[in-house]
C-alpha cells in the first residue's frame, strides 16, 4: 500500500523527462486520464498517460463504443424485460440471494443459464480490487467473436492529463477534433477524427503524431513568442473550439490557445503572476441571445486553485483594433471559497446549464426579450474540494442586467466525501417509468467511490464502488422515445490498474443500477506495486 500511495503522490509532482523505452503497445490501455465520447456516441476516446516510464509515449484510442454497448450486460426485473431467446435472471421467490444477477441471459445454447457468457465470473476475492461480477473484456478480442473494439491508435507525448473533444463546423472538413494536455512535453496535442473514428494527427505511415500537433513548443509560431509553461493540466473550451484555455499545475498561470478549423490551434496568451497549482477550469455556458448575435459577452472561464481558497473568472476578449489580432485573457472578478473549513484544494468543476437551456428552449430564437429574461436563469456550479473532502454546491447570481461578472458562482452548501475526491461529471439517470433525472456523479481516487448526488432531494442517493484509482469519467447517454429505449451508461478509467469499467445508470434494469456492470481492458497493477 505504501508503494501504491508513493506512485499516487508522485502525480502530482513534476514529470518532464520521457522514458526512452520501447513503444507503448496501441491496443493496451495504460494509465488513462483522459475519456471523451464523440457526438454521435459512437466512439470512445481514451487517452493513455504512460505514467510510470515504462514506454517512450502515451497513447490515444479510439473504441467502438456502439459495440461495447451489445457486450454491456442488459439488466431486467422480469422475462418481460428480454429478448424470446433469454430470461432474466432472478429468484423464484422472495429468498433472493447474490447468486442472481438481474441480467438477461441465454435460454439455451453453450452459454445457457451463464450471467457472463463466454467471459466467465470473478471470484469474490477478485471483485474486491475489481468490482464487477465478470471477467474484463479482451478489446482486441471481444467475447462475442466480432471484430476487435479497437478503431484506431496512435502514439501521443508522454503524461496526458486530460481529453475533450468538440464538432467541427459544416464550413471545415472536420468531423471532430480532440485535444489533449500533455505534461511531459508541456504541449496540447490535437488530432482531428473523421466520421468513422479514424485519427489524422499528421502521423503518415507511421503511427506518432508530428511536431504540428504538439502545440506550445515553438515561440516562432506565435506574435508574442511564447512557449507553453510546465505542468498543463487542466483544460476546457467553448463549445466552438475556438477558445481553448488550459491550467498549469504548478505555474501560477493559464495559457490561451485559438483554435482554427484549418490550421488547428495555436498559443495565443499566457496569464501569470496567479496563485500557485492552479488545477481546475470549465468554461461558462454562454446565454442564448450571445449566439444569435443581439447580445455581446466574451467567453468565460471559471479557474480554482489547489493552494488558495479562491475562484476566479476570465474573460477571452480578442483585441480586434491591432494588426495582428494579438487575443488575451483578462481576470475579470475572484470570490473566496469559504462555505467549508479550507476552501481550497478545488480539483474540479461542473456546470450545470439545464434550467437555463429549457427555458431557452422554450422560446422563440428571435424572440430577444424572452431570450434575455433566460439569461437571468443562474448556472448551478459544482466543485470537488479535498479540504475537507466535500461537494460544494453552488450558484451564479441572478443576472437581470447580463452583467458578466454575475458569472462568477457563490457556493452555499457542501456534502462530505470520502478521501481524495477529483472529478465532477453531470450524468442523467432513467426512472422505470422512463424519466430522466440529473445527477451529479463525484469520482473519489483515492476511497474508489463514486457518490451519486441528487440536486433536486440534495442527498447523496447511492455510492458506486470502483476499482483502484478511478479517475477519467464519461457520460453515454440517450433518453428513451418512440424510435429509441435509450441508455444511460457512465464509463471511468481506472488510473492505478489500467483499464476501463462500465456503470449501468438505468433503473429499469434492476439491480444493476449503480454497479460496474462491464470491464474493458485486462487490469494491470503498477509495476510499483508487483
Amino acid at each position: 500500500m505504501r508503494r501504491i500511495t508513493a506512485l499516487v503522490l508522485f502525480s502530482s509532482v513534476a514529470c518532464t523527462s520521457v522514458g526512452e523505452g520501447i513503444a507503448p503497445p496501441l491496443e493496451t490501455i495504460y494509465f488513462p486520464t483522459g475519456l471523451a465520447l464523440s457526438k454521435d456516441a459512437r466512439f470512445l476516446y481514451v487517452a493513455n498517460s504512460d505514467f510510470d516510464l515504462q514506454y517512450n509515449a502515451g497513447t490515444l484510442q479510439s473504441l467502438d463504443m456502439e459495440h461495447i454497448r451489445t457486450l454491456t450486460p442488459r439488466g431486467c426485473t422480469s422475462d418481460a424485460d428480454c429478448p424470446s431467446s433469454q430470461y432474466c435472471d432472478v429468484p423464484a421467490d422472495t429468498s433472493d440471494t447474490l447468486d442472481h444477477s438481474f441480467w438477461c441471459v441465454d435460454r439455451s445454447g453453450i452459454n445457457a443459464g451463464l450471467p457472463c457468457g463466454s467471459l466467465g465470473e470473478r471470484s469474490s476475492a477478485e471483485r474486491i480490487t475489481e468490482p464487477g461480477r465478470c471477467e474484463a473484456v479482451q478489446l482486441a478480442q471481444p467475447p462475442d467473436g466480432g471484430a476487435s473494439l479497437f478503431t484506431d491508435a496512435v502514439e501521443i507525448g508522454a503524461f496526458a492529463t486530460d481529453a475533450i473533444v468538440r464538432e467541427g463546423p459544416e464550413s471545415s472538413q472536420v468531423s471532430e477534433r480532440l485535444f489533449i494536455p500533455v505534461r511531459g512535453e508541456a504541449s496540447l496535442n490535437w488530432a482531428d477524427v473523421s466520421a468513422d473514428g479514424k485519427f489524422d494527427c499528421g502521423q503518415g505511415p507511421s503511427v506518432t503524431c508530428n511536431d504540428a500537433h504538439r502545440i506550445g513548443r515553438d515561440p516562432t509560431s506565435n506574435s508574442r513568442a511564447l512557449v507553453l509553461p510546465p505542468e498543463p493540466y487542466a483544460i476546457d473550451a467553448t463549445a466552438d473550439a475556438s477558445v481553448i484555455v488550459l491550467t498549469h499545475q504548478t505555474q501560477g498561470a493559464v495559457s490561451l490557445l485559438h483554435n482554427d478549423w484549418q490550421a488547428g490551434p495555436n498559443l495565443e496568451f499566457v496569464y501569470t503572476g496567479l496563485p500557485p497549482m492552479p488545477i481546475a477550469i470549465k468554461a461558462v455556458p454562454e446565454p442564448a441571445v450571445v449566439s444569435t448575435g443581439l447580445y455581446a459577452m466574451a467567453p468565460g472561464f471559471l479557474v480554482a486553485y489547489e493552494t488558495t481558497a479562491r475562484m476566479d473568472l476570465f474573460r477571452y476578449l480578442s483585441d480586434a483594433q491591432s494588426s495582428p489580432q494579438r487575443p488575451y485573457l483578462e481576470l475579470t472578478a475572484s470570490s473566496p471559497v469559504t462555505i467549508n473549513s479550507g476552501g481550497y484544494d478545488v480539483r474540479d468543476l461542473a456546470i450545470d446549464n439545464s434550467e437555463r437551456s429549457n427555458c431557452e428552449q422554450s422560446v422563440a430564437a428571435t424572440d430577444t426579450a424572452a431570450l434575455l429574461k433566460c439569461a437571468n436563469v443562474p448556472l448551478k456550479v459544482y466543485a470537488s474540494s479535498r479540504s475537507p473532502a466535500s461537494l460544494l454546491i453552488g450558484q451564479t447570481s441572478a443576472n437581470a442586467a447580463l452583467t458578466p461578472n454575475n458569472d462568477l458562482p457563490y457556493f452555499n452548501d457542501a456534502f462530505p466525501l470520502p478521501t481524495g475526491p477529483s472529478r465532477v461529471q453531470i450524468a442523467h439517470i432513467i426512472n422505470t417509468n422512463d424519466t430522466i433525472e440529473t445527477r451529479i456523479l463525484i469520482v473519489s481516487f483515492d476511497s474508489r467511490r463514486i457518490a451519486v448526488f441528487d440536486p433536486v432531494r440534495n442527498n447523496i442517493e447511492t455510492w458506486i464502488t470502483t476499482g483502484r484509482g478511478p479517475q477519467a469519467i464519461v457520460e453515454d447517454f440517450v433518453a428513451p422515445s418512440a424510435d429509441d429505449p435509450g441508455h444511460a451508461l457512465v464509463v471511468v478509467g481506472h488510473f492505478t490498474d489500467s483499464y476501463l469499467g462500465v456503470i449501468e445508470l438505468d433503473r429499469r434494469r434492476g439491480r444493476s443500477y449503480g454497479t460496474i456492470v462491464l470491464s474493458l481492458g485486462a487490469a494491470i497493477p503498477p509495476r510499483t506495486s508487483k
